[in-house]
């Protein structure tokens, strides 16, 4: 087989097939010997690369080759990626402790404004108004206001919004109590998040899946948008209004809610 000395123009092709092809270490080293016997140029044919150039570049590609194949190496590559996965989660979940103040701010916001047109029963008032009398839940036997009116709640963000897509069902668009259902409804999703990769017994493939899981949720798409914006090692209990992403939509910020107020009637 002959051998094909490498010139300027073909010498990076070389050394990119040295790495894979072993004849082409024999082309090298055949390539250095006859350099060093003298052969004329011509005979050889096209431009010739230095005998020493040639031996220097095939020394740097095996030590290339000897960084690659050291387990050392391989083992700082994972270690490095590794970090990155948990900074990534660090910063996911700081997003979403951001978020989940930000919504508990929004449902204080609007409670407060229903408590102002309705009193302290707002969330009887509200379910006279959304569901079928024979769709009211009754308080049962022991139980107390707080927990009827926090199960009544349930029943109304359930009726307003859609699980799959976390959505405001097309019937109730125009209802004024609809964003308040909505932000209930992602909080829950949030909190839930949070309680679940927080929980002292999860593993560490445990908070990774349900991460994954976490993200690919409307909700959860958002958060990983605005945990891009963290710093490596920031607190989770940074400002608010100074990490939440912009991409959050605006008219579910607190300046929409007293124009819709206005809408609110007995």
């Amino acid at each position: 087989m002959p051998v094909t000395l490498p010139t300027e123009d073909n010498l990076r092709d070389a050394k990119m097939a040295y790495t894979t092809d072993q004849a082409a270490l024999f082309a090298f080293s055949n390539n250095a010997i006859f350099l060093a016997t003298g052969a004329d140029e011509s005979t050889l044919g096209g431009s010739i690369v230095n005998a020493e150039t040639l031996l220097a570049e095939k020394e740097e590609l095996e030590e290339q080759r000897r960084k690659e194949d050291d387990p050392a190496s391989d083992a700082s590559m994972i270690a490095e990626v590794a970090e990155r996965q948990r900074t990534e989660i660090n910063n996911i979940i700081n997003a979403a402790h951001i978020r989940s103040a930000e919504l508990g701010r929004e449902i204080a916001n609007w409670e407060s404004q229903f408590e102002e047109q309705f009193g302290d029963a707002w969330a009887e008032c509200i379910a006279n108004e959304v569901l079928d009398p024979d769709e009211i839940p009754q308080r049962q036997e022991g139980e107390s206001v707080e927990e009827y009116r926090a199960r009544l709640e349930s029943v109304l963000v359930a009726t307003m919004i859609d699980p799959n897509t976390g959505e405001i069902r097309p019937e109730y668009a125009d209802s004024p109590y609809a964003r308040w259902a909505q932000a209930q409804f992602e909080k829950g999703q949030v909190d839930e998040f949070i309680a679940d990769v927080e929980n002292p017994n999860a593993t560490p493939e445990y908070v990774e899946q349900r991460t994954n899981e976490f993200i690919e949720t409307s909700t959860g798409s958002e958060i990983y948008r605005a945990a891009g914006e963290l710093e490596e090692g920031s607190d989770a209990q940074v400002d608010v209004a100074n990490t939440v992403d912009e991409s959050f939509d605006s008219e579910r910020q607190f300046a929409s809610v007293d124009a819709e107020a206005n809408a609110f009637s007995l």
